[in-house]
């Protein structure tokens, strides 16, 4: 989009309903703040874009609220600035006065919003999505209007929707399941219009890369280029003052901030665009739920993409890096050959005489290996142990008294504990409770 009158902002935006809970994170009224201001509201489960069926289904179905190991989460980013707030860009608006009275311009200027990212897993580490600033919304104008003097232009850019992976929410302990945000203001008075294009124009890069390094760490080098052309370009416009900077932890064990509102001050009074730009987490219990499918068979379980790609470890995962991620019943006769080698893809397959021995240990190893290397949810963990069973024909045995008390026999356990391991009741009770969403 072309540069035209009076004002041009560039961001990430998002928007969202009216809500009770509101921490300020981030004054309007602050010097060196711009009119920036960017607050923690509340996050409700009942909202669709907070959370998914299959978070309300299994809370439903487990009769408890979801703690450690129930759910997964993303970060999402989400533009909410409808299309037809373009006619605020007109002749007659001036909010010179405005960025004078936080920034202290007296002809006209610029002033930049950036945000540093970084998150804390449950394995103690940390893993910076965005190490450096990266631009969110960029301000500018002039004193005249009418004419083309420094900052007399409108320019509006939205980014994209973009959300992290599925991360598995751990327990939310005081180092853990949470994103650290640290929100910057600076300003400055910008002595020329093409000063404020080439700001312009490099703050689409920089944001666009910014976009891209995030969740795609092969663009980072891309992302800190476009970065330094930026703040270059920045101090080319003018000399440039910070204001105060803003620290805010979004903790997943505390819903009420798990939502940030992000809005730009009443630049145009009455004729200020509307809508906001919003940062908020996204639960979901479970990835085989999420399909058009009428029916999850176990061949649609075991050949899910997305089950796979949850092998690829945590860092890796974190940051959306696997690129071919290999098939899970591909690779789990391997990941269990601890226990019995040389195993086809139906790992439980009774008729192959070193496996009726082993079921029990077979079993122990599959959860630990979906516990911890693929980790998955409770629900997820329960149908893919489903679907193993189903398909090999191990769950028929375990419904067959006479059977399973051989089986039993044979790993030296009693019928219970093969059946606690493997699949039980209170596993088809709560699938079949899930089964209203998504039926097997």
């Amino acid at each position: 989009m072309e540069p035209s009158k009076y004002f041009f902002i560039a961001a990430f935006i998002f928007g969202s309903s009216h809500q009770a809970f509101s921490e300020i994170i981030l004054n309007p009224t602050q010097s060196g703040n711009a009119g920036f201001s960017v607050v923690s509201t509340a996050w409700s489960e009942q909202n669709a874009n907070h959370a998914d069926n299959s978070y309300r289904a299994f809370k439903k179905a487990s009769q408890k609220e979801p703690g450690a190991y129930d759910f997964y989460y993303s970060l999402r980013i989400a533009p909410q600035y409808p299309a037809s707030n373009k006619p605020w860009c007109k002749t007659g608006i001036s909010p010179w006065s405005f960025l004078k009275s936080f920034v202290g311009i007296s002809d006209a200027g610029l002033a930049l919003l950036k945000v540093s990212l970084s998150y804390k897993f449950d394995a103690g580490g940390t893993i910076d999505y965005v190490a450096g600033d990266a631009p969110l919304i960029m301000v500018g104008t002039g004193k005249k209007t009418g004419e083309i003097t420094p900052g007399n232009g409108c320019f509006f850019d939205v980014t994209r929707s973009q959300d992290t992976p599925l991360l598995r929410y751990g327990g939310g302990g005081s180092d853990q399941d949470l994103f650290q945000f640290k929100f910057f203001v600076t300003g400055g008075e910008a002595k020329s219009f093409n000063a404020i294009s080439t700001v312009s124009s490099f703050f689409n890069a920089a944001a666009a890369a910014a976009s891209m390094a995030t969740f795609n760490p092969p663009a980072a080098a891309l992302y800190d280029k476009a970065t330094k052309k930026f703040e270059d370009a920045l101090s080319d416009a003018g000399s440039f003052t910070g204001g105060t900077p803003a620290n805010f932890e979004m903790k997943i064990s505390d819903k009420p901030s798990q939502r940030v509102q992000i809005s730009l001050p009443s630049l145009f009074g009455g004729k200020a665009p509307q809508g906001n730009l919003l940062i908020y987490i996204r639960r979901s219990s479970s990835i085989f739920l999420d399909t058009d499918q009428a029916k999850v068979t176990p061949a649609d379980i075991l050949s899910s993409q997305k089950l796979s790609f949850r092998g690829c470890g945590l860092n890796v995962l974190a940051k959306g890096r696997c690129l071919e991620a290999e098939p899970f019943s591909f690779v789990l006769p391997d990941l269990v050959k601890s226990v019995v080698q040389n195993l086809s893809s139906t790992i439980y397959d009774l008729k192959n005489d070193a496996v009726p021995p082993k079921v029990f240990a077979l079993c122990k190893m599959v959860r630990t290996i979906l516990r911890d290397k693929y980790r998955l949810t409770t629900i997820d963990e329960m149908y893919v142990r489903w679907a193993l069973a189903k398909e090999s024909g191990l769950l028929d045995t375990l419904n067959d008294k006479t059977a399973l008390e051989a089986l039993a026999k044979a790993n030296g356990v009693t019928p219970e504990q093969i059946q606690a391991v493997c699949y039980n009741g209170g596993d088809e009770k709560i699938l079949q409770a899930m089964d209203a969403n998504k039926p097997r």
